[in-house]
């Protein structure tokens, strides 16, 4: 048997779920990082005095931004491994193989493109922020409490997935360039 005989299409969701090569994709999202964005939301949601729509029209076109440039980055990584045999060996010492760098990438992605859809939706008006949910003597929740802090923990996801993937592109640099003195 060959080895194209042996290769077997691993997809995004199985990665994402049921990798068992290395960690898998979901526990790259959950970590212990998410409390720091949870904590972060909620000082945001709190503390500072922003409106609901305001941080919708104001975050759009920072994170379609970042969305352009990680998808950019993300093809650049997939041209740099089909090209350079220097990542190829790296990839060859890594538990989760080519589908840990390429896959890790499209989290990124995935999380930017559900915080932009999610901030549109706001954006549009088509969440209603007035409307109040539950109204007590001591708690006061309204659809913007309710809304404002997943959406402001999808931006922080989104940064910090994103600032991941920066790091991994200087890693392939370094560790490229060190392959490369070593090999030749």
């Amino acid at each position: 048997m060959t080895n194209a005989q042996k290769f077997q299409y691993v997809t995004f969701w199985h990665w994402f779920f049921y990798w068992k090569k290395s960690k898998p994709g979901y526990k790259r999202v959950i970590s212990r990082w998410l409390c720091i964005d949870i904590i972060i939301s909620i000082f945001v949601a709190y503390f500072i005095g922003v409106s609901f729509e305001d941080i919708a029209k104001y975050t759009l076109l920072p994170l379609c931004s970042v969305f352009i440039g990680v998808a950019v980055s993300a093809t650049s990584i997939g041209h740099s491994i089909v090209t350079s045999k220097e990542i190829r060996e790296l990839a060859k010492h890594n538990r989760g193989g080519l589908e840990d760098y390429v896959y890790s990438y499209y989290i990124a992605i995935l999380f930017l493109l559900i915080s932009i859809c999610y901030w549109g939706l706001i954006a549009l008006e088509m969440i209603p922020s007035n409307v109040i949910i539950i109204q007590t003597s001591c708690l006061f929740i309204s659809v913007k409490e309710l809304f404002l802090i997943p959406g402001l923990i999808l931006i922080s996801l989104s940064i910090r997935l994103s600032w991941t993937t920066l790091i991994s592109v200087a890693i392939f640099i370094f560790a490229s360039q060190h392959i490369k003195e070593h090999i030749d």
